[in-house]
């Protein structure tokens, strides 16, 4: 009786495994480099050259908090928009500036 049971066990495991793996699909974690480029919103006091932590939005629509470092020390503060300009991949922190850095202040003509 075992081994019967044992066989159709396999048998109908075999035909089953194929269709619900296909149900069961994984998807791949996205990487931290997707982000850079993107806009993030600084959620902690400050932002400097060790410390700094914001909000950013992945494609998905999802929300983390990532760790971020402002080597220009351009004084960014709670609220400020951000741009994530590299990923440190030693530190798990990105590089960021302001868009006036980036593009000039705006008021100037």
């Amino acid at each position: 009786v075992f081994v019967v049971a044992l066989a159709a066990a396999l048998f109908f495991g075999s035909r089953l495994a194929r269709p619900l793996g296909r149900l069961m699909e994984t998807a791949t974690a996205p990487s931290a480099t997707e982000l850079v480029g993107r806009e993030a919103t600084v959620r902690s006091g400050r932002v400097d050259a060790g410390f700094g932590y914001a909000d950013a939005i992945w494609d998905d629509g999802s929300m983390s908090r990532i760790d971020v470092r402002d080597g220009n020390e351009l004084g960014l503060g709670p609220g400020d928009t951000i741009r994530l300009m590299s990923w440190n991949s030693d530190t798990a922190a990105y590089g960021v500036t302001n868009d006036d850095e980036l593009f000039g202040n705006k008021g100037d003509n």
